[in-house]
């Protein structure tokens, strides 16, 4: 019994200490400092219109988190942030439609974190908003097909599955979020794709 309650204790001990390195190493300003200043934020904030310090602070917000997409919060003046949906048969969300004018942005997550349809994150899957309920926008899935090829690491892709969702609280309505791989290895490829303003097919199951 003192033997068991002892290798409790010990568990309990080293899952402590892990947790208290890996929230410090998060929050380390000088580790937080050399990662912002690795990326191009003027050139960026010129590059969408947005102001350099709030997109400074977006992307630091994003370092902060355990998911990686400054892009997809952020205000972008002069967007047209369009719900227009082509719908055949009149069939919103299933089947197979059409979406013009959207917002398409990337993400990256932590290691170890499941989407939101409780699966591991895959290059090949993307995000969409949420409701209420923590329904997805789109049906988990689904199949996304985009205009372009969106090169991610090695390899490149027209069409993604649906298999997350995210808070694109100043995106369109029909926004999707790429997955890029894990952080923070793709961090700097997910903040140079940027917004995307395109017109892509969905089909759902």
């Amino acid at each position: 019994m003192k033997k068991s309650i002892g290798l409790l204790l010990v568990c309990i001990l080293v899952i402590s200490n892990f947790s208290l390195v890996f929230a410090s190493s998060r929050q380390n300003p000088e580790s937080l400092n050399q990662e912002l200043n690795s990326f191009d934020i003027k050139g960026l904030s010129k590059k969408y219109n947005v102001d350099e310090n709030e997109l400074r602070e977006a992307v630091k917000n994003a370092l902060n988190s355990d998911v990686f997409s400054p892009f997809s919060d952020i205000e972008i003046p002069g967007t047209n942030q369009s719900s227009d949906v082509i719908i055949p048969n009149g069939v919103q969300r299933r089947g197979d439609f059409s979406v013009i004018n959207q917002d398409v942005t990337a993400y990256t997550a932590e290691r170890g974190r499941k989407t939101a349809s409780g699966v591991y994150p895959y290059v090949g899957n993307v995000a969409c908003h949420r409701y209420d309920d923590k329904s997805p926008y789109i049906p988990y899935g689904s199949t996304v097909t985009y205009p372009e090829s969106i090169k991610i690491g090695s390899s490149s892709r027209r069409s993604f599955t649906v298999d997350d969702t995210g808070t694109g609280g100043s995106r369109s309505y029909w926004w999707t979020d790429v997955y890029f791989g894990y952080k923070p290895d793709m961090d700097s490829p997910a903040l140079n794709f940027g917004v995307k303003h395109w017109a892509y097919d969905i089909s759902t199951p």
